[in-house]
């Protein structure tokens, strides 16, 4: 009883603080932009539930231990910057549309939450050819940085792509962070108004495009980026294995995982998690 009060009642009551902090709620989309003054913490995706009704219901009868109306658990899916800040998605099929809302969902939330200019993607989708992502293709008419001039297909621009990255990341260490400053983060906390912006390798399909060299440039972006504000959001057909020199391991780290299989979606083996929608199309225009 002594550890149960130690260890779970804190725990529950961490619960009841996130369940009242209304930025982990999910917000309607609407055409308003109203980005954050600092770029945010955290950026939610969906939420997890748990039922733990019938453990609560063991507990009262076996042992003094209580849940204390804890039965019914939501919980907020969110990146978490810098530490969580990549999501990995993988599936046992080409993902279809399911993965292109996910991932546009994400990135819409992102935008929207960012301060203007802070964030900027990268986006590759051999596969889709940019279908997935037409929608971003509107902020191309207005700041083409935003998404890195267009949407990456081919084989020897992905590679340059990368290479800008893994570039960005050397400056960023070299000129930044040297031994000052363990993330980007830390340092845009004393920068202010010339903080540096967060980047967002965005890939569709993955290994479809990637060569070798391709994939040696992503290993060193996923094993670095993180600390210099660089994040990936992948999503990686397992029907096709990943080549020597890139693990899965190494996409996994850092990252938070979402799999679908036989079309079951789950986050570390629990399935019951709603993820939020990605805004309709009229209202992606309008926020682009």
């Amino acid at each position: 009883v002594a550890e149960w009060n130690q260890k779970v009642l804190p725990l529950l009551a961490e619960v009841d603080e996130i369940s009242s902090n209304t930025a982990s709620r999910f917000v309607p989309w609407s055409a308003e932009y109203q980005p954050c003054a600092v770029f945010p913490r955290s950026c939610r995706l969906g939420k997890l539930e748990l039922d733990l009704s019938a453990a609560a219901e063991l507990f009262a009868k076996e042992t003094p231990l209580t849940l204390a109306s804890h039965e019914h658990i939501t919980l907020p899916l969110a990146l978490a910057f810098p530490q969580e800040g990549s999501l990995l998605i993988e599936t046992d099929d080409d993902g279809g549309k399911w993965v292109a809302e996910v991932m546009n969902g994400v990135l819409f939330r992102l935008l929207s939450l960012a301060p203007p200019g802070k964030a900027a993607l990268t986006i590759i989708d051999p596969v889709g050819l940019g279908q997935n992502f037409a929608g971003l293709m509107h902020l191309a008419d207005y700041e083409p940085a935003l998404i890195n001039r267009r949407i990456w297909t081919q084989r020897d621009h992905i590679e340059e792509r990368l290479a800008e990255l893994n570039e960005h990341v050397e400056k960023v260490i070299q000129m930044y962070l040297r031994n000052e400053y363990a993330t980007i983060t830390e340092y845009n906390e004393q920068a202010g108004s010339v903080a540096e912006k967060y980047h967002f390798l965005v890939i569709a399909g993955l290994p479809a495009g990637f060569s070798e060299t391709g994939m040696a440039r992503l290993k060193s972006i996923a094993a670095s980026g993180a600390r210099c504000g660089v994040f990936t959001l992948i999503h990686w057909d397992r029907r096709y294995t990943l080549p020597e020199g890139l693990s899965a391991e190494d996409l996994r780290k850092g990252s938070l995982r979402l799999v679908r299989e036989k079309g079951v979606v789950s986050f570390n083996g629990i399935s019951s998690i709603t993820l939020d929608p990605a805004p309709s199309d009229a209202i992606a225009a309008e926020l682009a």
